[in-house]
């Protein structure tokens, strides 16, 4: 229908912005992906009833008639194209190797079927196909064959079909403490809805906020995970950050008095205090807020160490070492 000059301007362009109207008032974060289909193997004349398309000489002229129809499609639409047609092309200027027209020279053989696939694969991930292990019962050199292909056509010139990589979005945030009051600062990109939650479970309805820089007064002392959840509508970032609000007259030290190393580190901490407050605990919290590990300090001279790190996942962890009037949070790199 798209090469008969009747149907493709009477019926395929209206039915296809009719569709695609349903399709985004259904769901604005859908994306309509047109497929462009291939010509017969040898042209001719197509007709449906009385009405019929130009009499094209081959396969590439009739192609052209539905590259032109498709892409005419994909623009008015704000759509992506998926242009298996134009894969088809680029295997008959190889030469045809593997022949992917059936034997009525119009529907598609199994290669004909596994480019379309894999031409689909390059158009909606935009990733390339070659690598994919499934081969549909080809023998691999022709599945990487028409992988390569499908993976050259799309993704050469993407920006052609109308393939835009999507805007990317990163959740972050910054905080100030001021006692038990925290003021968040939002610093995400390419982001314009918030939710977050402050951790703080006693607040109820109060612990979450939409704001873009909101603040929160928590509830009482102790170590809150805070979650800003930043997006488009469409698409979320997730970032997590632990917030320890003190009791009264707890002080948190500063890295001149205390000294904590080797950071990264990897089985064996080592703690040194430059005065006389001691620490009585610690905890090991990773960044989901997690407890992992926990345990008494066996200070002596003023120096303890913490053991049998290894045994965690690599990654970054929130120490907190606790006493009678004191309290110290920092973060620690644990690489095995």
């Amino acid at each position: 229908m798209p090469t008969i000059p009747f149907y493709r301007d009477g019926f395929t362009y209206p039915a296809a912005d009719s569709l695609n109207t349903i399709i985004q008032e259904n769901n604005p974060c859908a994306q309509t992906v047109f497929y462009m289909t291939w010509g017969r193997k040898y042209g001719g004349e197509q007709c449906i009833g009385s009405y019929c398309s130009p009499v094209f000489v081959d396969y590439f002229h009739m192609q052209d008639s539905l590259a032109s129809a498709y892409m005419y499609m994909t623009l008015s639409n704000n759509a992506l194209c998926a242009p298996v047609g134009i894969s088809w092309s680029n295997s008959i200027t190889n030469g045809d190797p593997i022949d992917l027209f059936a034997a009525d020279a119009s529907h598609p053989s199994l290669a004909g079927s596994y480019l379309a696939a894999c031409t689909f694969y390059a158009a909606i991930f935009q990733k390339s196909p070659v690598g994919i292990t499934y081969n549909a019962g080809l023998t691999p050199d022709d599945a990487l064959y028409l992988q390569q292909l499908a993976e050259a056509t799309v993704l050469t010139d993407p920006e052609q079909w109308n393939i835009f990589p999507p805007v990317p979005i990163s959740a972050s945030f910054t905080y100030d403490l001021d006692e038990s009051q925290a003021s968040f600062t939002n610093t995400s990109v390419n982001a314009s809805l918030y939710l977050w939650d402050f951790g703080d479970p006693i607040t109820g309805v109060q612990n979450t906020s939409s704001l873009e820089n909101p603040t929160h007064h928590y509830s009482g002392p102790g170590t809150f995970i805070v979650t800003l959840s930043a997006g488009d509508g469409c698409r979320n970032e997730i970032a997590v950050d632990t917030i320890v609000i003190m009791e009264t007259g707890i002080r948190d030290l500063t890295e001149d008095e205390v000294k904590i190393f080797p950071n990264p580190v990897i089985n064996t901490l080592s703690i040194d205090f430059m005065h006389t407050d001691i620490f009585h605990t610690y905890s090991l919290i990773n960044l989901d807020g997690k407890q992992l590990m926990n345990g008494e300090l066996n200070i002596h001279k003023q120096k303890a160490q913490i053991k049998g790190l290894s045994v965690l996942p690599a990654g970054v962890y929130l120490l907190v070492l606790t006493g009678e009037n004191s309290r110290l949070e920092r973060k620690i790199l644990i690489s095995n």
